[in-house]
């Protein structure tokens, strides 16, 4: 049997990758192939996304991949403060591993996590460079948060913003 939220009762899509990663990947919510598996990052879109990791010269061993929702999307279904309330669990998972000092850097995925983590308006501006974040405040000495487009746009119109993110995460991953 497989976790279901505390809060909205939605069924949980739980992270994979490596426990004590010092690089975290964070997705916007899990889609339909991921919560029929029960695991994020799976399916064309993590073919894609790992075939870009790879070419990237990121090792699996080195990530955490995630989703800040961990159970489907509610889209407005639920009410602001139980859509934020399932937001929780993992913003808490995430600071305590900065504060153990586990984390050194986040690349957050998709417009979903700018809007609620940063206070960006936009994307486009940002991707590929650090940016702050409120949610995850403050952050200790040496974590860095990034943020790219939602690496599923790839299947709209060609990887390219995708590429060129995750290199420059590994740029920044190499500086450390």
């Amino acid at each position: 049997m497989r976790e279901v939220c505390a809060k909205c009762g939605h069924v949980l899509v739980k992270d994979r990758g490596y426990p004590d990663a010092h690089y975290i990947l964070v997705g916007e919510f899990p889609g339909q192939e991921e919560i029929y598996k029960g695991a994020v990052m799976v399916g064309e879109m993590g073919k894609m996304l790992s075939t870009e990791l790879s070419r990237a010269c990121i090792s699996p061993l080195q990530l955490r991949l995630t989703n800040l929702w961990q159970h489907a999307p509610t889209f407005g279904k639920l009410n602001k403060s139980v859509e934020t309330e399932c937001l929780k669990p993992m913003i808490s998972s995430l600071y305590e591993k900065f504060q153990a000092e586990q984390v050194k850097g986040v690349m957050l995925m998709g417009s979903d996590c700018i809007r609620w983590l940063t206070d960006l308006d936009s994307l486009e501006d940002w991707s590929s460079l650090d940016i702050t974040t409120h949610m995850l405040a403050p952050l200790p000495a040496g974590v860095w948060v990034m943020c790219m487009a939602n690496p599923a746009i790839a299947f709209h119109g060609g990887v390219g913003e995708t590429r060129l993110a995750l290199q420059r995460f590994k740029e920044r991953m190499d500086q450390e």
